[in-house]
């Protein structure tokens, strides 16, 4: 996959793991466990941070 793909992956699983979290406080019973969240966030953090470190030079200029 592109850079720009795991990219939009990130962003769009933050959110909706952002919008999870919130749900959990304002709701009264609890959707997720917060380690689930904590958990996918972390993976989707850690994807990120490989992807952006790898040295494959599909996005880079030529």
């Amino acid at each position: 996959m592109s850079k720009k793909t795991v990219k939009r992956i990130y962003v769009i699983g933050m959110i909706i793991l952002l919008i999870a979290a919130v749900l959990n406080l304002v709701l009264e019973e609890t959707l997720l466990n917060p380690f689930i969240i904590f958990g996918f966030m972390f993976i989707l953090l850690a994807v990120n941070i490989y992807n952006n470190t790898r040295a494959d030079g599909e996005d880079q200029p030529k």
